[in-house]
């Protein structure tokens, strides 16, 4: 397999499922090429978008790179690099490349750096199954490796532009907005991190709206959810749980949740919270981190079942091994490990 170093200037790899536009690494594994807006757009870079790594020793000295190797002449800007290109960001002094699609692979190794980084990108990709080949989705796992003798405090953050709403560029090509973006930090099911928006809820419903009527669950949550808050849309929560029951038809967990939370609450439907615990089980048993926790909640209150603590460790138990942090509060406070 072929390698490349920070100096092959035309290297690139592209992530992006089948017709979902695509975002692309470079041989300096910086992102990209973001061409998400149903038109070409080569040599765009999202502002201030980069990963990097921080490590502290036992005696208290820290370094921080961001996760890609130096840049490599020419450097012919006409003003030098753009302020939001951030050309002046330490890096890893070296760095190789070697893709085989849909696997990209970067090994980043640096003198003056304690670690060894390496990063493995892919999207996505079954032969023969073009449903699933065509998930607008681009996995970045990054791994990190102590090269000294003694013990460090390792660390891994991310910086990304929230591009919704954006309708050009300027002279500079740093981007023009026509909506305020809104950052969200959500978490469900196995994955948390941050939802990117723009103010302009309206246009959103309208996709979120197609997408739903052709049978996409993701789609069929997400507009039953504007309706639930009336983002977007007039609010009306029986059409909220109209939706939700559709998207349930097809065993989507994310809509086993919200069903649930519709009966809890007794929005747009009849409260009856012993039906909220039997679409919260549902959703749970599919490995829901955030409807374990309603659940252990559940259980713990006697809230539409019998109240059983030790029913309610197992539920925040299985939910805390996910990462969720008020499981693990829950646990604390329990006195339960």
């Amino acid at each position: 397999m072929k390698t490349y170093d920070r100096t092959a200037t035309a290297a690139k790899f592209l992530l992006g499922g089948i017709g979902t536009g695509n975002i692309s690494l470079d041989q300096n594994a910086r992102l990209c090429d973001f061409e998400l807006w149903n038109k070409p757009n080569k040599g765009f870079r999202s502002p201030y978008t980069f990963f990097a790594v921080r490590t502290e020793s036992q005696d208290g000295e820290v370094k921080a790179k961001a996760l890609e190797s130096q840049l490599a002449p020419p450097f012919d800007n006409s003003h030098g690099a753009h302020t939001w290109e951030l050309g002046g960001l330490p890096r890893f002094r070296n760095s190789e490349m070697r893709g085989q699609y849909p696997f990209v692979n970067y090994k980043l190794t640096d003198s003056h750096m304690p670690v060894e980084a390496k990063l493995e990108a892919f999207t996505p990709l079954i032969p023969l199954a073009t449903d699933d080949s065509s998930l607008p989705v681009a996995v970045l796992r990054y791994s990190i490796k102590n090269i000294t003798n003694g013990p460090l405090t390792v660390s891994v953050a991310g910086s990304m532009s929230n591009l919704c709403g954006i309708k050009g560029f300027d002279a500079w090509t740093k981007p023009l907005y026509k909506d305020k973006g809104i950052n969200k930090y959500v978490e469900n099911r196995k994955l948390r991190g941050i939802h990117f928006s723009a103010e302009n809820k309206t246009e959103a419903v309208l996709w979120y709206r197609k997408a739903a009527e052709q049978g996409f669950a993701p789609g069929q949550v997400a507009l039953g959810s504007s309706y639930l808050e009336g983002e977007g849309v007039r609010q009306d929560k029986a059409e909220a749980v109209r939706w939700f029951r559709l998207a349930v038809e097809q065993g989507d967990a994310l809509a086993l949740l919200a069903l649930g939370g519709c009966y809890l609450e007794g929005n747009g439907v009849r409260q009856d919270r012993a039906e909220a615990v039997r679409w919260l089980r549902l959703a749970a048993a599919q490995g829901d981190a955030v409807a374990q926790f309603d659940l252990g909640m559940c259980y713990e209150r006697g809230i539409g079942v019998r109240q059983n603590g030790t029913e309610a460790v197992r539920w925040f138990r299985l939910a805390a091994a996910q990462g969720h942090d008020g499981s693990r509060q829950a646990l604390e406070r329990l006195g339960a490990r």
